[in-house]
């Protein structure tokens, strides 16, 4: 193989000869040729009591600890977390398509902005209107004296779990509807305290005060939603017990448990795209901070209602409540890494076009590589980045040699020409900037940017070597040039492998070309046909314990195979399933909430039937869509789980939603008394999908309740609860047949078989074993 070896730079400041280095350049020679001569080139969630020892007596301080969890268990709600989902990809959908109509004005995103803050205020109006209403009426009311049918009549007309079911509802209808399912969570976890003899509870009875609490706290998080759809949260936080710790004297908090799943990206706050390296600050995470997900939006909110119920007087609730208010309110100030690093990637590509091929990048690469280390955490959760200034430095030297041989106006138009034609021909959009060759400047940026992502994302041992960092750098750089440069302008051998067999290959093109130079998302420009058979369906499982193939079938389809298309994306800093929803359907959707159903999370753990790009997502969560003409595939969730904790045994209960489609099928196989057929279908309901999702969700809540088990044990627990579920039918279908019958045939749609395990104490939820459950039948879907 030939090696072009090349010198780096000297450090700024270095005395000598630079140390040579073999940098293998992934640009063709031919193309480089072309160029003619340049010259000579050198190259877990902390759950604890907020009290402190002087806050309550000895008699009484386990008491109020015990409390503080089981108001947290109380609150936990799945569907609350869906809702405020669903907002950000409504707002965030809102947001950028408002954007758009101003084209590339320099202006658009405020002013997209300014559109999308009046949408959300209205629903913050709502929330205030409805609590404010509750805050009115029920002034008096000692806690334990307020029923549900109460608050539901108090309200007004909100839509139930089975209406949720039936089609799609306005983000804000779903929202609203889940607030007051969360307003009775809490009512409901007061009077339980109350019954305890949890005397802090006392400052908020009656019922009015708690109510105002609430009202106060909903308005900042919504705007908390609003800043992250349209990315300028931080990118991380403390969490709420990190915080108490420290605020009343430090208990020691519990491990954080791991979200379940990766969520849209989270926003965050960034250096000056002109600082330096060397005054860069270090990007490593804090011990105990989190991202900006949509669940940790919901644990500090639950967190925050849980302090304020819990704190010892008037003035503290008042206090804490204002300190969530006043935290809100600060994550609104400045642009966040989104705006800095959009305005990073422009200036950057302008300054390769109009840079000087006799010399290396190097002042540029300095500017850019911090800028895209302070996002890094928006999209790759969790992640440690090697923010140390040597490091950086060292990095941004190598990048500065790697894309001097593409610099200039010269090399930059004879990148955007392929780019156009591979890239956005396929995608049939028009070639805009062949010519004055934008479009290679910014697929050189893109690689300069997954190349610092990756880098910066290996553990820290790895920049103990220079030698090794190197390596480094060249493998990610070759890797990262595969994804954005034509075949035709990198080195012979690099991507053969990955052409398709029609001789098509495509690379990833920055999106939405509308809102340009604010991108949030990349598509593969090889839209992928496939033909899905059903047995390739039923392997395709998702995330919320559903198949493709069941997706197929409540769509409407009836004959296989199924011909469909596979769209492929990766999501960048700031990027949600709502801007995909607004850019990248047929027509124009009423909801993009409802529309971000149609694209899902692609994970190793659930393959496609398709060929998709053997290299590494490295702009962020790799999403696809599956599109057959003439069918409509919604996402629904097949089950719920909720843990109770209030009682004197464990209860989990295990709620198993039959669709409509599958309700009709239960009906025609008893009816006939084919009840082998019906204890098969609910079988077949609890799957290697299910089972797969349910291990994720009870690992979370097991955690999340500081429930401590076994490598394994979540998986061990998920099968034997499925395992349960089938026996459990089976043994009680000779009672309960009348009961599905007519649940069934009821107009609502579909039926939630509940089953009910009731365990010996919380050491029992580790063992991995399921007692006997007791089964309910209801018509329509339920998941509480």
């Amino acid at each position: 193989m030939d090696v072009d070896v090349v010198e780096a730079p000297a450090a700024a400041g270095a005395r000598g000869p630079a140390r040579p280095t073999a940098l293998v350049s992934p640009f063709s020679p031919a193309v480089l040729s072309l160029r003619g001569p340049v010259g000579e080139v050198e190259t877990e969630l902390g759950v604890l009591s907020p009290f402190g020892e002087a806050m309550a007596g000895i008699d009484e301080a386990d008491l109020e600890a015990g409390a503080y969890e089981v108001l947290r268990a109380e609150l936990e709600d799945e569907d609350f977390l869906e809702s405020l989902e669903a907002l950000g990809a409504e707002v965030a959908g809102r947001h950028l398509a408002s954007s758009s109509a101003y084209g590339q004005h320099s202006e658009a995103l405020a002013l997209g902005e300014s559109e999308a803050t009046q949408w959300m205020e209205s629903v913050a109006a709502q929330a205030d209107r409805l609590l404010g209403s509750l805050e009115t009426q029920f002034q008096d009311r000692p806690a334990g004296a307020l029923t549900e049918a109460e608050i539901d009549a108090a309200v007004g007309f909100l839509p139930s779990d089975s209406e949720l079911a039936a089609g799609p509802l306005a983000a804000q209808e779903l929202f609203l509807g889940k607030l007051v399912s969360k307003v009775k969570k809490v009512v409901k976890g007061v009077g339980t305290l109350v019954k305890k003899g949890v005397r802090a509870v006392g400052k908020l009875l009656p019922l009015g005060k708690l109510f105002g609490i609430l009202k106060k706290l909903v308005r900042p998080l919504l705007q908390r939603v609003l800043k992250k759809a349209i990315g300028t949260l931080p990118a991380s936080l403390r969490p709420a017990a990190t915080r108490l710790a420290a605020k009343f004297g430090g208990a020691a908090a519990r491990p954080t448990p791991a979200p379940a799943a990766a969520d849209a990206p989270t926003d965050g706050g960034t250096p000056s795209p002109d600082a330096s390296p060397a005054d860069a600050p270090s990007t490593d995470a804090p011990e105990g901070e989190r991202p900006w997900s949509s669940e940790t939006l919901v644990d500090e909110f639950d967190a925050a209602i849980a302090e304020a119920v819990l704190a010892p007087n008037e003035s503290v609730a008042a206090e804490l409540v204002s300190e969530f208010e006043a935290e809100s309110a600060g994550v609104a100030a400045g642009g966040g890494p989104v705006a800095a690093l959009d305005a990073a990637r422009e200036t950057l590509a302008r300054q390769l076009v109009a840079a000087d091929p006799r010399e290396t990048p190097l002042a540029e690469m300095e500017q850019f590589v911090p800028v895209v280390m302070a996002a890094m955490k928006l999209i790759k959760l969790g992640v440690k980045v090697i923010g140390r200034p040597r490091v950086v430095a060292f990095v941004a030297k190598l990048l500065a040699t790697l894309v001097q041989p593409m610099i200039g106006a010269q090399a930059a138009q004879l990148l955007s020409r392929p780019v156009a034609d591979v890239g956005l021909r396929l995608l049939g959009l028009e070639a805009e900037g062949a010519a004055d060759g934008s479009l290679g400047a910014e697929a050189l940026v893109a690689t300069v940017e997954d190349t610092v992502r990756e880098v910066l994302s290996q553990p820290a041992a790895a920049s103990a070597n220079e030698l090794l960092l190197e390596a480094l750098v060249q493998e990610a750089f070759t890797e990262a040039a595969t994804r954005h440069l034509p075949a035709e302008v990198l080195r012979a051998g690099l991507v053969e492998a990955e052409a398709t067999p029609e001789g098509e290959r495509g690379i990833w093109v920055p999106l939405p070309r509308q809102t340009r130079p604010h991108y949030r998302y990349r598509k593969l420009s090889v839209v992928e046909p496939v033909v899905v058979t059903r047995a390739s369906a039923r392997s395709v499982t998702f995330t919320n314990g559903e198949t493709l193939e069941d997706r197929l079938l409540e769509a409407g389809a009836r004959a296989w195979p199924v011909t469909a298309e596979v769209h492929q994306y990766e999501l960048l800093p700031g990027g949600s399933l709502g801007h995909l929803a607004a850019f990248e359907l047929e027509g124009d959707p009423e909801s993009y909430a409802d529309a971000a159903q149609e694209f899902e999370q692609l994970a190793a753990s659930r393959p496609l039937p398709v060929r998709h790009p053997a290299h590494r997502p490295a702009g962020g969560p790799r999403v696809y869509r599956v599109r057959v003409r003439g069918l409509r595939m919604r996402r629904r969730r097949p089950f719920s789980a909720r843990l109770d904790l209030t009682a004197t045994k464990p209860v989990l209960r295990l709620h198993l939603h039959v669709s409509e489609r599958n309700a009709h099928l239960l009906v025609g196989h008893l009816e006939k008394r084919e009840h082998v057929q019906v204890v098969a279908l609910v079988r077949g309901l609890v799957g290697p999908a299910m089972r797969q999702a349910l291990t994720v969700r009870l690992r979370h809540m097991l955690a999340r309740h500081a429930v401590t088990v076994p490598e394994g044990g979540a998986k061990r627990l998920a099968d034997a609860l499925a395992d349960a579920v089938g026996k459990g039918v089976a043994e009680q279908l000779s009672t309960s047949a009348a009961a599905l019958t007519t649940a069934a045939k009821d107009p609502a749609p579909g039926v939630t078989l509940t089953f009910a395990f009731t365990f010996a104490g919380r050491p029992a939820l580790a063992s991995g074993t399921a007692p006997e459950p007791v089964l309910s039948i209801r018509a329509g879907e339920h998941r509480g």
